[in-house]
């Protein structure tokens, strides 16, 4: 039997899986850095007087929330690259399993294996 040599892992995988992990790697840079730096932190115990203090401090609840809704953001394109590379998994193995299905079909025209006449 003939096997057909193909690639394990498609090149629209590898893609997909490529990007995957730099983009993981961006979110871990962004905890990373979200979680060090003191301009992503709101202290505690402090109460603006002003108005010019209340809106920068609206404003900095604002970038921090907008800096971790990104991150989880990220994180979804993440998820939807998982569930497009498992799309592509599966219909190779679909293909590969079709493969073999025929070429079994094949083997078993030529061969013309009929079971043996009972006496």
């Amino acid at each position: 039997m003939q096997w057909q040599r193909s690639r394990i892992v498609s090149p629209r995988s590898r893609r997909l899986r490529t990007w995957a992990i730099v983009l993981l790697a961006w979110v871990g840079g962004m905890v990373y850095f979200g979680y060090h730096h003191p301009a992503l932190h709101i202290t505690h115990g402090y109460h603006p007087v002003t108005l010019m203090a209340k809106r920068a401090f609206l404003l900095k609840i604002f970038i921090i929330g907008s800096y971790w809704t990104i991150a989880l953001l990220i994180l979804m394109i993440v998820v939807v690259l998982a569930w497009l590379d498992f799309r592509e998994i599966t219909r190779h193995y679909l293909i590969a399993r079709r493969s073999i299905w025929n070429e079994m079909a094949k083997d078993s025209e030529r061969h013309d294996d009929t079971p043996p006449q009972p006496h």
